[in-house]
């Protein structure tokens, strides 16, 4: 019987050829909503190792189409699970958790947490998959925890933990039912705003960070299911929370704006933002400031935060912009706001890819950072940065996205990219250090002192080596101080950062 490995292979070199020619049908929508929505009560956590990268990093904008995937659907289903059937008939080597990567011992197994938060309104039992709690915090860990923590949740992982960067260690971890819930923290960290499914369906549930009660309960039938990433994003200032929806049976997507201070779904939002990016770092601004900028096609809009009304919108490139070959041509956006609410940075993923032997390779990629002067609206300056330092080539399926953060005073821009970060003088753009990482990451928060920037490994795409856990560097000297590496293996994890305000001392 063939390895696992070896059918590994040949699922990638068919799912491969199923989604470049349903790209080149239409590259800009996502297959994720339509294909999870089917598949996501059948089958086990394995098989999706690869897909999770290519449907949830691919690159594509949710929105309504005419978009055929029934076709897709069915095959996806048919190759997954049949790879399924056959690597767990045959001969494993258990030591496997990734392609590229074998380890020498087990894989860990977290010892079960003390502080799991329960809720009556999760349906014991219904996670097909094994839960994966975080290790918990120790006494003596207890004794220096950060003022800052970490929201963290993966596919399939079964909890949102709460995570002192400190120790990497978790402080609560909240059970969720979905294979994928989503999740919002107020600027404060005083509320935890988590969208899962429950008894009746999709809810969105509201969190007391302080005693960790749910104080509301709202229902969100049609909830968008995404495998890895967020259907709710925050404003800056925690006032509104964007909800994406998903309508499998019209191939409908939109979003909804719910109102944090009435708690409830405001009847019709003044900026229509079903086309614009309100993922993951998807809406940028302070937490005190006039203005929210959110990444659309062709625009930055810029909207007035007490309403989210628009004022103006900005000209940029268009996230996914599909190349000759069908795929995309410029990578995810990454929008941050300088602390004194002056510029406005925006990184953009130019990636060139090329045909060979019926599979696309990368040829280049180059990594373009504009900034804008947040007033007139206008390009300040842009740069290359393959001009300035080497930049690593897109991986395939993990997404092509970088991340990029301004430093708490402002001196400095972090650019993360694949296995590289950066730190550019913001006045300049002038690259001032680098860091090498151990392996390409995906996600980058900052600590509220803004001493640290806290990176998550990436666990998609055709990745030589992949890493559990969590590193964390010194911001200043740019050097890697930590790895929190007692984890369990994640599938597609991101997180979110606040600070400790409003949360209950252990």
């Amino acid at each position: 019987m063939n390895s696992p490995q070896e059918f590994d292979r040949q699922l990638d070199v068919q799912l491969e050829d199923l989604f470049q020619t349903q790209l080149r049908r239409n590259p800009s929508h996502r297959l994720w909503p339509l294909v999870s929505s089917k598949l996501e009560s059948q089958l086990s956590r394995r098989p999706w190792e690869w897909a999770l990268g290519i449907l949830d990093r691919s690159g594509f904008t949710l929105q309504s189409s005419h978009f055929y995937v029934a076709g897709a659907s069915i095959l996806i289903a048919f190759l997954v699970i049949t790879y399924a059937v056959l690597i767990n008939t045959g001969d494993r080597d258990e030591g496997v958790i990734s392609p590229g990567r074998e380890l020498d011992q087990p894989a860990l197994t977290a010892t079960p947490p003390s502080t799991i938060v329960a809720d009556s309104s999760r349906v014991v039992g219904s996670n097909p998959w094994p839960s994966q709690p975080l290790p918990t915090l120790s006494p003596t860990e207890e004794a220096s925890v950060s003022e800052t923590r970490l929201y963290l949740t993966a596919f399939q992982n079964g909890f949102i933990s709460v995570v002192d960067p400190a120790s990497g260690h978790a402080l609560q971890q909240i059970p969720v039912v979905a294979q994928q819930a989503g999740m919002a923290i107020s600027p404060d960290g005083s509320r935890l705003y988590v969208v899962d499914d429950g008894p009746q369906g999709g809810q969105l549930r509201v969190f007391d960070t302080a005693t960790w009660q749910v104080t509301h309960r709202e229902p969100v039938p049609l909830r968008a299911h995404l495998l890895g990433g967020n259907p709710i994003s925050l404003s800056p200032d925690g006032r509104w929370l964007i909800v994406r929806f998903f309508d499998f049976e019209r191939a409908i997507g939109w979003t909804q704006v719910f109102d944090t201070g009435r708690l409830e779904f405001v009847s019709e939002a003044p900026f229509e933002i079903d086309d614009c990016n309100v993922e993951i770092g998807g809406m940028a601004g302070l937490p005190n400031g006039p203005e929210v900028y959110v990444q659309c096609r062709e625009f930055v809009a810029a909207l007035r935060a007490e309403d989210l009304s628009l004022v103006g919108t900005i000209t940029s490139p268009t996230p996914y912009a599909p190349d000759d070959l069908g795929w995309p041509r410029t990578g995810g956006a990454s929008l941050t706001v300088s602390p004194d609410g002056d510029w406005l940075f925006g990184l953009y993923p130019e990636i060139e890819r090329t045909v060979v032997d019926d599979h696309t390779q990368v040829l280049n990629t180059d990594l373009i950072l504009y900034r804008w002067e947040i007033g007139p609206g206008e390009r300040h300056s842009v740069i290359s940065m393959s001009d300035r330092v080497s930049v690593p080539l897109a991986t395939a399926g993990r997404g092509d996205r970088g991340y990029v953060q301004s430093s708490i005073d402002g001196d400095y821009v972090f650019v993360a990219w694949e296995d590289m970060l950066w730190s550019l003088d913001a006045n300049s753009l002038i690259v001032v250090k680098e860091l090498h990482l151990p392996v390409p990451v995906d996600g980058m928060v900052q600590s509220k002192d803004g001493d640290e920037l806290y990176l998550l490994p990436s666990t998609a795409g055709d990745l030589p080596l992949s890493e559990r856990g969590m590193f964390t560097v010194d911001a200043t000297a740019l050097e890697l101080t930590r790895h929190a590496e007692d984890w369990p293996q994640l599938n597609i994890p991101f997180f979110l950062a606040a600070p400790t305000q409003g949360l209950a001392s252990d």
